[in-house]
């Protein structure tokens, strides 16, 4: 079996998530954004007080993947720079990959894991080309309590995938204080 998985910046992950599923944490925003009543601080507000659905993210590899497969992603270092790794086991092998990191790694990324040298990367699905694309531009904008992200970074998910620098930086986009 040959698996293909992403890691993604866990906040990015999460705002992501959120206006993917809108419908299912404000069933009517297409109304009331139509009827200028949906705010971005209300927005927020939401998201901050719906994060059951974001732990599954921070602990997928363990609870999900590890059992079935037999692959601890944690068991050694992950090649930061280089943007993705394969692992293997009897049961399968698994390319995973650091969204952040597609642009340059993912030709080579795929040619090793699935002998595709000529692997072009398409950008499709993206949160800025949904029926909420305005609201999750300017829900992006408008800073994160502090806490909250710092918290998403102190996950062992967030500390394996990222550098210190990277985290900082992150940190930094999601709260506004660049």
């Amino acid at each position: 079996i040959k698996i293909i998985s992403l890691v993604r910046d866990p906040v990015a992950r999460n705002v992501s998530t959120f206006f993917y599923a809108l419908d299912e944490f404000v069933p009517d925003w297409e109304d009331l954004y139509k009827e200028k009543k949906l705010t971005v601080d209300f927005l927020q507000e939401v998201f901050l007080s719906k994060q059951n659905y974001t732990l599954t993210a921070f602990y997928w590899f363990d609870e999900q993947l590890m059992p079935v497969f037999d692959i601890d992603v944690y068991s050694t270092p992950f090649p930061k720079e280089k943007g993705y790794k394969i692992y293997s086991s009897a049961k399968a092998d698994l390319l995973l990959l650091r969204l952040e990191s597609l642009r340059y790694c993912a030709r080579d990324a795929f040619d090793e894991f699935l002998g595709l040298p000529d692997f072009e990367l398409l950008k499709t699905n993206t949160g800025e080309n949904r029926k909420s694309g305005e609201l999750y531009r300017l829900f992006k904008q408008k800073p994160l309590p502090s806490e909250y992200v710092m918290q998403s970074y102190n996950y062992k998910l967030a500390r394996h995938f990222y550098t210190e620098g990277e985290l900082l930086s992150f940190t930094n986009q999601w709260t506004n204080q660049n």
